[in-house]
């Protein structure tokens, strides 16, 4: 069927730039006004103050323009292999999810740990969505600087696996795993979600008052092109493709010269960067910093600019 409406697009396609070739096909018995004149370019004065005439073909068409533009800003380039480890299976889950997935109760062969191959029992997989699951453990809690509100926690893909018999405890067989899978470790249903590796840089439509709270990646400083967590999500209306500025603290800075004994002043907060939101979730946002002008740090403001 995929095939069929293919081929079918395809012949379309071909007929139609065949009629468009004939249409704009030159004749040779045409004047040299003419052939001087078919190439039609719009400028960007015609642009702005209009243009009356264009180039027409010999029945009478208007032939295609092409645009001219003295823009010579480039379209940024976003470093697919920086986000493609963090587009794959869930890595954030809210308490009510972690308290209520299914966990690991139990190793086969009186094991301690389990790896490739091994079979595990888990809690309560009676009615299961499917027979692929993902195991994950349970890792930071996000909370936001300013409530202190949990705000989900850090789910660390540990393994693979997929359902062998269903019941409480039911039986699954790990098929892949980056690390050791442990007792406790949790168990959620793998989702086919589509990967998009397509953004389209825009800012929000509304004001964002964010803070970064964490760094991915297992790095310590943030630069050009880490990955960082911010406190806002879909939740706050962050969508993927919201270009957001980081705004560094000001420092508290004592000032000797005034009237006023230890007198402090806080310095304005100077933008540190840009940043792009490439991956939101209700409550938290995952972004790809894609321009660093001074050191960035945990905690820093992100606004929209």
């Amino acid at each position: 069927m995929a095939f069929r409406k293919l081929f079918g697009f395809m012949v379309t396609l071909a007929l139609s730039i065949n009629t468009w070739a004939e249409e704009i096909q030159i004749n040779p018995n045409q004047s040299d006004q003419y052939q001087q004149n078919r190439t039609c370019v719009l400028t960007e004065d015609d642009i702005k103050n209009g243009r009356s005439e264009f180039s027409v073909s010999p029945t009478g068409k208007l032939l295609p323009c092409v645009r001219e533009t003295s823009v010579k800003k480039l379209i940024k380039i976003i470093p697919a292999e920086s986000i493609a480890q963090f587009l794959t299976s869930p890595k954030v889950v809210t308490e009510s999810e972690s308290k209520r997935a299914p966990y690991v109760l139990n190793i086969a062969g009186e094991r301690l740990i389990a790896g490739t191959g091994d079979k595990i029992y888990v809690r309560s997989i009676t009615q299961p969505q499917n027979h692929l699951y993902t195991i994950y453990r349970t890792g930071i809690a996000y909370v936001s600087p300013e409530t202190g509100e949990n705000l989900g926690y850090d789910a660390e893909y540990i393994a693979d696996a997929k359902l062998l018999q269903t019941g409480d405890p039911a039986t699954l067989s790990i098929i892949k795993s980056s690390s050791e899978i442990r007792i406790g470790d949790r168990i959620m249903p793998t989702t086919e979600d589509d990967i998009n590796l397509n953004y389209f840089p825009r800012l929000p439509d509304k004001p964002i008052n964010a803070r970064i709270i964490n760094v991915l990646g297992g790095v310590s400083q943030i630069g050009l092109f880490n990955v960082v967590v911010l406190d806002k999500g879909t939740h706050d209306g962050i969508l993927a493709g919201h270009e957001l500025a980081i705004y560094q603290n000001g420092k508290t800075v004592n000032d000797p010269n005034s009237a006023i004994k230890n007198d402090s002043i806080k310095l304005p907060d100077e933008i540190a960067g840009y940043l792009m939101v490439f991956r939101p979730f209700e409550r938290v946002s995952y972004a790809l910093v894609m321009k660093a002008e001074q050191a960035i740090h945990i905690l820093d403001k992100v606004k929209t600019p």
